[in-house]
């Protein structure tokens, strides 16, 4: 069980503490920077009624004595009389002490008459007043000599003010201590007295909060019990239900194995059914043909149209041994067993020689066949007879399922990034959206009465993404239902080698 009243009150006191000395801190931090601001404003303003009221009588005085030595000044008359000016100015006040410094750090008076004579003139503070700032700092002395005499642990605002002429000319430095030593003492009390008043409601609020935790914690308790009696029995209902669970799961696998015997079942029931259409054709076509000649069905002077028989035997045969080798490079490509002979070719002319390969199979079927070169020329590192293969497939395709009047377009070049692209388009009939991945399949076709027409093992894209794959580079095909298909294929940068228009 969690025990909640104990964390409570743990974490509670703690919190309860930080927080009452985060507020004193600040309400102490916000008294101090009062008490610094007040008393620099006390400050400033003595030293401009001293500017106003004793300057105007001593600044002759002051002029003539600025290079003179400390005794030199204590002993000049007109030391005494200023001293007691400054007295006068500052009775009733709660100022300690001051000091007057001539433009260059001289101490040319002090209510202390020792220091007067020392000279400062890389004192930070005197080079800010000087320069017409105001620089102050809070002091806390354990003795300090003011003008009534020794004084025991004091506190302080000293301030260097610069003293200005009408024309706003810095023509000395004040330097005054105020006594804030009541207001430190009160303001300790208002901490003392606000930290009594905090401590007093955060132990009200720390007793209501523990009195509602503690209800809480003994209903938590209560329902804890209630719940560990009836945990038993919840085990014992979740057992079954995952003996229930596992029953079903393996019920399912079952199902999920019994339907993909069923698919690869009818995927080889597909296969053997293009292998044996694809095969049977020019094995019959070969068979048919051979009897003739053997037979000399014509006679033995048609010797032409033997040879033209023989021909078609030549046909058949390759075109047997064509669909024969594209399997097997399908299956080693899917194997990983198929090895790159790489060479560094003119793509754009491999191409150009598939078309050439191919314009009469166009011009048969009413399609016109373009080749559209961009950007520089540039060479390949590649296997050339797959690149090859890749092209023909690409082109075969587009043609045989573009209707007469129709167009296939070969763009080929270089992209921004670098790779070479080579796009396939054309405006055929399209496939849909859903009958991508069939066609992507090996041996898989689309089944409509267009596709139906032409005679192909369905491997033509499958074994050209193989080969993209295997030099690493990427696929795409998109389409369209009655607008045509563009086929994609990139090899990547590191293949692509530029050169001389």
């Amino acid at each position: 069980m969690f025990p909640l009243l104990r964390y409570f009150s743990l974490t509670s006191l703690g919190a309860l503490a930080v927080a009452l000395g985060v507020v004193l801190w600040f309400a102490q931090d916000a008294s101090r920077q009062h008490l610094f601001r007040l008393g620099q404003e006390n400050n400033i303003a003595l030293t401009r009624a001293f500017t106003n009221s004793v300057w105007p009588n001593y600044s002759t005085f002051l002029f003539d004595i600025f290079d003179e030595d400390g005794t030199t000044i204590r002993e000049h008359p007109t030391t005494p009389e200023l001293d007691e000016a400054i007295r006068a100015l500052t009775a009733g006040l709660t100022v300690l002490k001051v000091k007057i410094y001539s433009p260059a750090g001289n101490t040319v008076f002090s209510t202390e008459p020792a220091q007067i004579g020392d000279r400062r003139p890389t004192h930070p503070a005197i080079v800010a007043a000087r320069n017409g700032g105001v620089t102050s700092e809070m002091i806390e002395r354990g003795r300090f000599s003011a003008m009534d005499g020794e004084r025991g642990h004091v506190h302080l605002i000293a301030s260097y003010v610069p003293i200005q002429d009408q024309a706003a000319k810095v023509v000395g430095v004040m330097e005054v201590y105020n006594d804030i030593t009541a207001l430190v003492a009160q303001a300790n009390r208002e901490a003392w007295n606000l930290a009594t008043r905090l401590g007093t409601a955060f132990a009200v609020l720390y007793l209501a909060l523990f009195l509602v935790v503690r209800h809480g914690d003994r209903l938590l308790r209560r329902q804890y019990a209630e719940i560990s009696a009836g945990h038993e029995q919840a085990r014992a209902q979740a057992l079954r239900l995952e003996k229930e669970i596992a029953d079903r799961q393996r019920v399912e696998r079952e199902v999920l194995v019994l339907r993909e015997v069923q698919v690869n079942q009818r995927a080889l029931r597909t296969l053997v059914a293009n292998l044996s259409h694809e095969l049977r054709t020019p094995l019959n076509a070969i068979i048919g043909f051979a009897q003739i000649i053997a037979g000399k069905s014509l006679g033995p002077g048609e010797v032409d149209r033997y040879a033209g028989y023989a021909r078609d035997i030549e046909s058949s045969g390759q075109h047997l041994l064509s669909i024969i080798n594209t399997m097997l490079d399908l299956a080693k490509a899917e194997a990983g067993k198929m090895d790159l002979t790489e060479t560094v070719f003119d793509p754009a002319r491999t191409v150009a020689d598939c078309i050439h390969m191919l314009q009469q199979q166009a011009a048969a079927a009413g399609v016109d066949l373009v080749h559209r070169r961009r950007s520089a020329p540039a060479d390949l590192c590649a296997d050339e007879r797959m690149v090859r293969q890749i092209v023909l497939n690409l082109l075969s395709n587009a043609v045989k399922f573009t209707p007469a009047g129709g167009r296939v377009e070969i763009d080929t070049g270089l992209d921004a990034d670098g790779t070479y692209c080579l796009t396939v388009s054309d405006t055929g009939a399209g496939i849909a959206e859903d009958m991508i991945p069939r066609v992507m399949s090996p041996f898989g076709q689309v089944d409509d009465a267009l596709s139906r027409r032409h005679q192909g093992t369905g491997l033509g894209l499958p074994i050209v993404k193989s080969l993209v794959d295997l030099h690493g580079g990427a696929f795409g095909l998109e389409s369209e239902v009655g607008r045509g298909t563009s086929v994609s294929v990139r090899f990547p940068a590191r293949r692509t080698r530029l050169r001389a228009a």
